[in-house]
């Protein structure tokens, strides 16, 4: 019954600590009242009875355990070893299975390797063919070579001139045709152009005018001759196709003419929509029109005669309304009476007023058009408005002290702070000092 106890349990003692009456000790005693002390001894016996049972419930929990243990060891036993079996057989089946594929690797490699092996044989017997074929072709040039008559050096002086004397005039037999195929201009025995083909005359005769050259009649046996009535021949053809050709478009334009001309008759009485036959300027008119209906009083609105009808003199004609007898030209007589204003052109004169004083302020000297505007037409601004805006110089805007304070690098402007300073909000919360307040609390 003894229990095996690693170092000694601390007592607990069921007792408050009692305080002495001397004054000369500790001030508080551990003094067991006989009722207390009795209740330790019974809470000690009551201990005693639970050790005993837990002792023999222990050995009797180690004896179950080291059972179960047994069991469960042979039971992992049994299964590992069929575990073992199962996970050798799947290696034996891999090795295999790698075994086959290093085989037909293998394999492959091989027959990759002979087959290189094949190329490059075909390779080198079709370079030895190409060789051969450039053998054959070499000395058939080396073999015509021989047949090339070579100028001697005595004889090149004699070439040369005969050369040069080729297109000399007066030559019974035909000239050749020079390298490029042209006949070329024929010389006397100086230089100097005596003949020109026929094909260059009219050129040669612009450019030089005082030249006293004469056409060049070719031989009558050159091929040159039958080139020559061939060309002119295939030009004529083409002239006579060309001239065909004009006849034809113009027969066809024609054509489309009349067609046109028949569907325009036939179009002539078809009724369309107003805004098809409408022209840009009537369309402008009409749609200044509908959004000025609730503006003014009137019932048609006249439109200002143009800078063209004023120079040509035709008079301006009202939408609504038959036109005005060419001399009067003057605006049409006002319905309403100049010192009345009704609710309409009162607001109209209100607001002319407010745009007049908005512009008279963000705008330059003379830049405003509000002044020449008629009232209740729309002002219209032309050019760029930068050049019109009265706008303020840097040292005008840096007189405000925000402004400044907002050029500097890194300025951190709060809109809130304008907001306050307009509205005077927060007048009387307790603003926060800077940390470096000498008279502040600590």
């Amino acid at each position: 019954m003894m229990r095996c106890s690693r170092g000694c349990r601390r007592q607990l003692r069921p007792y408050y600590n009692l305080p002495s009456k001397s004054d000369h000790g500790r001030k508080m005693t551990g003094f067991l009242t006989p009722y207390r002390h009795w209740m330790w001894k019974q809470n000690e016996l009551w201990r005693n009875v639970h050790e005993a049972q837990f002792e023999h419930l222990r050995k009797v929990y180690k004896r179950q355990w080291l059972e179960s243990f047994r069991v469960n060891a042979d039971e992992y036993i049994y299964k590992y070893n069929i575990t073992k079996a199962a996970q050798l057989a799947q290696w034996e089946y891999e090795m295999q299975a790698q075994e086959k594929k290093r085989l037909e690797a293998k394999q492959m490699t091989e027959g990759r390797q002979a087959l290189k092996k094949k190329h490059l044989d075909l390779l080198r017997e079709f370079h030895e063919r190409q060789f051969f074929f450039w053998y054959e072709r070499a000395s058939e040039r080396l073999q015509s070579m021989n047949l090339i008559q070579y100028i001697p050096q005595s004889r090149v002086q004699e070439h040369i001139e005969r050369e040069l004397d080729k297109y000399v005039a007066g030559k019974s037999e035909a000239y050749p045709l020079n390298f490029v195929g042209q006949m070329p201009l024929v010389e006397d025995r100086e230089g100097n152009i005596v003949e020109v083909p026929e094909g260059l005359l009219t050129n040669h005769v612009s450019e030089h005018p005082e030249s006293t050259v004469k056409p060049h009649q070719p031989h009558e046996s050159t091929s040159v001759s039958v080139e020559e009535q061939l060309l002119r021949t295939m030009a004529s053809a083409r002239e006579e196709s060309l001239e065909e050709w004009i006849d034809d478009s113009r027969a066809l334009s024609e054509t489309i003419d009349d067609i046109s001309r028949e569907e325009e008759q036939r179009d002539e009485d078809t009724r369309v929509a107003r805004s098809m036959e409408e022209t840009d300027n009537e369309r402008e008119i009409s749609r200044r029109m509908y959004i000025d209906r609730g503006k003014t009083g009137s019932k048609a609105i006249f439109r200002r005669p143009t800078l063209s009808e004023t120079d040509g003199g035709s008079a301006s004609i009202p939408v609504g309304g038959v036109a005005a007898s060419p001399a009067d030209t003057s605006a049409p007589m006002r319905r309403r009476k100049k010192g009345k204003l009704d609710k309409a052109h009162a607001l109209q004169e209100q607001q002319d007023a407010m745009i007049a004083r908005m512009s008279a302020k963000s705008l330059k000297d003379g830049e405003s058009s509000i002044s020449i505007v008629k009232r209740g037409e729309i002002a219209t601004s032309r050019g760029r408005i930068r050049d019109k805006a009265a706008i303020p110089t840097q040292e005008v805007l840096m007189q405000k002290p925000e402004l400044a304070a907002g050029s500097v690098p890194n300025a951190r402007i709060s809109f809130k702070d304008k907001v306050d300073q307009l509205y005077h909000r927060g007048k009387y919360k307790q603003k926060k000092e800077d940390d470096n307040n000498p008279n502040e609390d600590l």
